[in-house]
């Protein structure tokens, strides 16, 4: 995506964020088949890590993929406002300057946060602010008239003890196994293949996960075929036919951050990871 005046791009972004912003939580948006791709989606983002102090950088990453279920490689842009700020300002209010074009939503783009957390984005608590990234993308389509993408996601800001903060929850792997409980060896690349019709056991492996995580799985066969429930265990059911089906996992830990005494909000730490099934 070519992005020559990033103001204007960020004022129709900024107009997006305001119209949708009852429907976007970290890209969590209601579509009929939610865990099929058939459209440009942002399915995550990622701030890593998701507890940070005045003074250090938070990389921001976003899991976008195409219509056809491949990664989304265009440009994009990001910003950062306050929590308070994104919910209360109004349309006019809201500074076009806060985008910075970047790179692919998988090349980190650091933040680094102000030493005078007060000054840029007002009243700090040692004990942790909420800030919100902003993810726009303009997808290339014959209507250049459409709306951005918009995606929102929360992290903390806080002077807590490394040992203290909230981590990223870490999605080390996807196992596949028939329906007779034998495994599917994967490929050096981890992927897997299988023939038509095959019935596919998915399961996402997370080290130190509890009943607060959530699993969601995306694929770009008929959701019929694919029987999800915000387990780590998925079923897959394989096309009839041949060729090459991407699918991902998120997993959300749920995490919900106090920043005051019995208030509470979630700044959910996430991670992903991808696999691809060759129907023979």
């Amino acid at each position: 995506m070519n992005m020559p005046n990033i103001s204007m791009k960020a004022k129709i972004f900024m107009a997006a964020i305001l119209s949708a912003m009852f429907l976007i939580s970290a890209c969590e948006e209601p579509f009929p088949s939610p865990n099929q791709i058939d459209k440009t989606r942002i399915l995550a983002m990622k701030v890593e890590p998701p507890e940070v102090s005045p003074g250090e950088i938070a990389n921001m990453t976003a899991l976008v993929v195409n219509p056809d279920g491949s990664v989304y490689q265009d440009t994009v842009a990001w910003g950062v406002l306050s929590n308070e700020d994104f919910r209360t300002m109004g349309e006019g209010n809201i500074p076009a300057d806060i985008f910075s074009p970047a790179g692919s939503p998988l090349s980190p783009w650091p933040f680094s946060v102000p030493e005078d957390m007060q000054s840029a984005y007002g009243p700090y608590n040692p004990n942790g602010v909420i800030l919100s990234v902003i993810l726009a993308i303009q997808p290339a389509t014959e209507n250049s008239s459409l709306n951005p993408l918009i995606g929102l996601k929360s992290f903390v800001v806080s002077d807590r003890p490394e040992s203290e903060r909230h981590a990223n929850p870490i999605l080390e792997k996807i196992e596949a196994f028939l329906s007779d409980g034998a495994q599917i060896q994967s490929d050096d690349n981890g992927n897997f293949a299988v023939y038509a019709k095959t019935k596919v056991t998915l399961k996402a492996v997370v080290p130190g996960s509890t009943n607060a995580f959530t699993y969601h799985w995306f694929s770009t066969i008929n959701y019929k075929r694919f029987d999800v429930n915000l387990k780590p265990t998925a079923y897959w059911t394989a096309p009839d036919e041949p060729g090459k089906y991407p699918v991902y996992c998120v997993v959300r830990d749920g995490y919900q951050f106090e920043f005051k005494k019995d208030v509470s909000s979630y700044v959910t730490g996430l991670d992903w990871k991808s696999i691809e099934i060759e129907v023979k």
